[in-house]
């Protein structure tokens, strides 16, 4: 089972925005984003959600002796935001229901971005600057010389986070407050 994605193109316009099911006795809502969940949870015993590519298992207030789970299994593709790749399997049995997570180790090739924690900040304005004057990732590579990867992974967050700021950038690629 699958929902649409926020950057999901025309490949996946026949896919829904959301699912509501039953599931082996487990009633389950799917959306991509936090924030298209329905306001009142009590009815589901797991809500799964993605979007932030990071793993995150909340189990809500009890209402009563039902409890929901609030779920994100992550990213099991190509490797996004400098995060861990994973994924997670669902197992339901008469005693009930147990979520695993899975790390998928990183392919040897994939390169980690190369980051200089002295100026991170002033290369992601650089970037986004070219951005907005129409430059493409190879561009802004072979102008300023900086990473292929870093500069790709900048260019696909200013782009599919409209009005996001350097400090936003950093934050999604999980470097504000580590540097």
């Amino acid at each position: 089972m699958a929902v649409r994605g926020n950057n999901d193109k025309e490949w996946a316009e026949h896919l829904p925005l959301f699912l509501d099911f039953e599931l082996g006795g487990l009633r389950i809502y799917m959306t991509h984003k936090k924030k298209d969940l329905p306001k009142d949870l009590t009815a589901y015993d797991l809500v799964i959600c993605g979007h932030t590519h990071q793993y995150a298992e909340v189990w809500q207030k009890p209402v009563g002796k039902k409890r929901t789970l609030l779920f994100n299994p992550g990213s099991c593709g190509p490797r996004r935001f400098i995060q861990p790749i994973t994924m997670a399997i669902l197992r339901i049995d008469p005693d009930g229901w147990v979520l695993k997570q899975v790390q998928i180790p990183h392919s040897a090739k994939e390169k980690t971005p190369k980051v200089d924690s002295g100026n991170i900040y002033k290369q992601i304005e650089v970037v986004v600057h070219d951005t907005e004057k129409g430059l493409s990732v190879d561009s802004i590579v072979q102008k300023r010389g900086l990473d292929p990867a870093l500069v790709e992974q900048i260019v696909r967050l200013y782009v599919t986070h409209p009005g996001v700021t350097a400090d936003g950038i950093m934050t999604k690629m999980g470097l504000l407050g580590k540097l």
